[in-house]
């Protein structure tokens, strides 16, 4: 009776993990309507991952750089505008867009990064191919600061700041059941990482930020909250740790968890912006990659 008790409760798990994973990776599609206090050209972008991305463009006048905002898992672009807003008022050209299967953009699953990363390369080619010889930077959260990590080079960019990024996706599927399941959590882990093979046609290998920042020699800051229990303090700790960069700094905002960092404290989080971003400018020009890298 027993053992009859055991498989069923094991059929259970496995058949709540199967319904679990879908839902993890369905699209999350949004009506994103436009901004009427903000001044932002609609583009639609060709991405290598198949999709054609929904995408907003803010050019202020004598723009001194460029920042690219790349959104969370499950989000879009609706919920950058703050930052936009701030970054745009500092007079940068601002890109904010919707990821591959979120929002209004084009796109059958989300892949944590993988599609993702693409994604944010095409992204940041079109801005290179737009506003050639100025320097730009990448703001992204969550699954946005994956998707750079994963599908940007070191040459693509001038500045990364990264947001609450999960380091690799068994510690990040790991943190999340655990908080949902307690320390039985750990071991379902497997469940769900052995679907990604089948239902995207990925591996956790091919899912691991960590395993690129190394890559990553420009400057960077790297924004966590110390009590985030889905990217860990200590898995910032780990990012910043590996990163290539000299010019790096590590934000552990106390008392912040898995949330945004903006609406969290929005002076605070402006002044680090703002001079983390400050000295991309003061560049010399000659020194700032072009398009072709």
């Amino acid at each position: 009776m027993v053992i009859v008790f055991v498989l069923l409760a094991l059929c259970a798990i496995f058949i709540a993990s199967l319904w679990m994973g879908s839902k993890l990776i369905e699209p999350a599609r949004a009506n994103v309507v436009k901004p009427g206090s903000l001044p932002v050209q609609d583009m639609r972008i060709d991405s290598a991952s198949g999709a054609k991305l929904a995408a907003w463009l803010l050019t202020p006048p004598d723009a001194k750089g460029n920042v690219i905002l790349m959104h969370g898992k499950r989000s879009n672009r609706l919920d950058m505008l703050q930052r936009a807003r701030f970054l745009f008022d500092s007079g940068y050209n601002v890109l904010l867009f919707d990821f591959q299967a979120h929002g209004e953009s084009e796109g059958q699953h989300i892949t944590f990064g993988h599609l993702e990363g693409m994604d944010a390369a095409s992204v940041a080619k079109i801005m290179r191919q737009r506003f050639p010889n100025m320097p730009l930077a990448v703001i992204g959260i969550s699954l946005g600061g994956a998707s750079a990590l994963l599908g940007l080079h070191d040459h693509d960019i001038d500045a990364l700041v990264l947001e609450a990024v999960y380091t690799d996706i068994i510690s990040a599927i790991s943190n999340r059941l655990r908080l949902r399941f307690g320390g039985i959590g750990t071991w379902l882990t497997p469940i769900f990482t052995s679907q990604l093979r089948w239902r995207l046609g990925i591996t956790p290998d091919q899912l691991n930020p960590l395993g690129h920042i190394a890559a990553f020699h420009v400057p960077m800051l790297i924004i966590g909250g110390a009590e985030d229990q889905r990217a860990t303090a200590n898995d910032m700790q780990r990012l910043y740790t590996t990163a290539g960069s000299k010019n790096k700094k590590l934000w552990i905002i106390e008392a912040a968890g898995h949330e945004d960092f903006y609406q969290f404290n929005p002076a605070v989080y402006q002044q680090h912006i703002g001079e983390f971003l400050s000295t991309l400018h003061t560049l010399p020009r000659s020194t700032v990659k072009t398009a072709g890298g």
